[in-house]
C-alpha cells in the first residue's frame, strides 16, 4: 500500500473537515461561499449537526485516527499488532465511506444542495486503491 499518498489524501480530507469546523461553529461562510450558496445551505441544514454538534468535529476525529493508524501500521513489528492495526483501519476505511455515501446523498436528495467542500472531504474519503 501507499502509505504516503493515504496520508496525504487524510490530510486533505482533514483540513478540509476542519475548514468546514471552523465555519459550522463560527457560523461563517466558507471562503467563496455566501449564505445562499450550496455551502451555505448544507451547513445551515439539520443533517450538518448531530445532537448540536457539527458532523464534520467526528470526521475531523476519523480522519485523525486513521492518520495515526497508518503510523501504528509502520511501527507494529508483531503480526498480532499489525491484525489489530488492520483492524482499525478497515473500521476506519468502513465508517468514512458509509458516511461518504450518506452525506452525498443527503447533499442530492434532501438539501436539493451540493457543498464543494464537502464533496472534496468524501472524495479523498472514498479513493482507495484498487
Amino acid at each position: 500500500m501507499r502509505w504516503g499518498l493515504v496520508r496525504a489524501l487524510c490530510l486533505a480530507a482533514l483540513g478540509v473537515s476542519a475548514l468546514l469546523l471552523w465555519g459550522s461553529w463560527g457560523n461563517r461562510p466558507l471562503p467563496g461561499c455566501g449564505p445562499d450558496s450550496g455551502c451555505g445551505t448544507v451547513l445551515q441544514s439539520r443533517w450538518a449537526y448531530l445532537f448540536g454538534i457539527p458532523v464534520s468535529l467526528p470526521a475531523c476525529l476519523t480522519y485523525l485516527a486513521l492518520l495515526g493508524g497508518t503510523v501504528a501500521w509502520r511501527r507494529a513489528t508483531t503480526a498480532v499488532a499489525r491484525s489489530r492495526v488492520a483492524w482499525l483501519l478497515c473500521a476506519l476505511a468502513t465508517t468514512l465511506i458509509g458516511a461518504a455515501f450518506w452525506f452525498i446523498g443527503l447533499q442530492l436528495f434532501a438539501t436539493k444542495a451540493v457543498c464543494p467542500f464537502c464533496m472534496a472531504a468524501h472524495a479523498c474519503g472514498l479513493w482507495r486503491e484498487v
